[in-house]
């Protein structure tokens, strides 16, 4: 399936990423040339309302914690087709996964330093008893 052209009020700019429950856009908000990324969860899933609700609890999640080391998530809404969105922070850099790939074993003293940030985040989700369902490689971005 191709790339919608519109989420909303975004330009999608094509496809960045897929998991388990979506699809990642790469868009742009026009009016203020800001990139974004939008999720889309998943057309096969978009019928399931607890899975709907899931990914909708995803955002809330997210805004409760507040924390530096969470993606921001600003919008939610649906697509023409009824599918839930969230439009986020477009972070650059890449995934855990990415770099373990590119580099192998990471040092040690760096590999404790990420992880005491992932923690961190982890800790100050467990605060407002959020539980992060798919702590991954794949799912921890590396930003400058």
């Amino acid at each position: 399936m191709s790339a919608p052209q519109r989420i909303g009020n975004y330009r999608v700019l094509g496809q960045i990423g897929t998991g388990a429950t979506g699809v990642v856009y790469l868009a742009v908000q026009e009016s203020i040339a800001r990139q974004v990324a939008i999720k889309v969860l998943h057309a096969s899933l978009a019928g399931d309302s607890k899975q709907a609700r899931r990914f909708l609890t995803e955002a809330r999640a997210v805004n409760i914690v507040r924390h530096p080391g969470l993606v921001q998530i600003s919008e939610v809404g649906q697509t023409e087709s009824g599918r839930p969105y969230l439009v986020m922070e477009l972070l650059t850099g890449q995934t855990l996964r990415a770099e373990l790939t590119r580099r192998g074993k990471l040092p040690l003293p760096e590999a404790l330093a990420l992880m005491a940030d992932i923690a961190d985040a982890m800790a100050a989700a467990h605060q407002h008893r959020v539980i992060h369902r798919d702590l991954k490689p794949e799912n921890v971005m590396l930003v400058p």
